[in-house]
């Protein structure tokens, strides 16, 4: 669901530069044979950086992935959103000074139009800003999942750990005692086919 709101504002974004290139274009035109507006041109030069801005954002995540990088997005996203931010709020400052010629075109109305698509771009950017922020520092903080460890097998030589005698008691063999010598059972104790014999008291 993320993504598809992402991806919705995505269109919007580039809507949006499309519209205010149009009419920033426009208010540079009408006032270029007297005075340069640089309001206007950094508002033309936004909406010409949001498809550079557009097609790293959009395009290297399928056709280049090696150049996605996570902190290059969010730069990118930063760094579009305050251009944008910058741009509507300037022009809307110069807007005052404008003074219009009945015998000219007046860019007034479009100045403001560009101000008010420039502001919502902005918001649009904000938004994608936040959301992938907020993505990427999900993924950043998601704890790795350890891998389960085997259960651990004594072995051979931990057998008789504790007890000198365990070992041979499990294979059948005599014990030995402490001093390091195998106790041998009492020939006298068995019969000569293997029978135990009870010795007479």
């Amino acid at each position: 669901m993320e993504f598809n709101v992402i991806l919705t504002l995505r269109i919007i974004q580039a809507l949006l530069a499309i519209i205010v290139l149009g009419i920033s274009a426009y208010v540079i035109d009408v006032f270029s044979p007297f005075n340069t507006i640089d309001s206007a041109n950094f508002l033309l030069f936004n909406s010409i950086w949001s498809f550079v801005a557009l097609g790293y954002l959009v395009a290297t995540p399928m056709f280049f992935p090696n150049f996605h990088n996570r902190w290059g997005v969010l730069g990118v996203e930063a760094i579009t959103m305050v251009f944008w931010f910058a741009g509507f709020i300037a022009l809307a400052a110069d807007i005052p000074t404008f003074r219009c010629d009945p015998n000219f075109r007046c860019p007034i109305g479009a100045s403001k139009a560009a101000a008010t698509f420039g502001a919502f771009a902005w918001l649009a950017w904000l938004g994608t800003l936040g959301m992938t922020a907020m993505k990427q520092f999900e993924k950043y903080e998601e704890p790795q999942q350890q891998p389960s460890e085997a259960p651990h097998l004594p072995q051979l030589s931990e057998l008789g750990t504790g007890d000198e005698g365990h070992e041979n008691r499990i294979y059948g063999h005599p014990p030995i005692d402490g001093s390091g010598t195998l106790e041998m059972p009492d020939v006298g104790q068995y019969g000569g086919n293997g029978t135990h014999v009870e010795q007479e008291r």
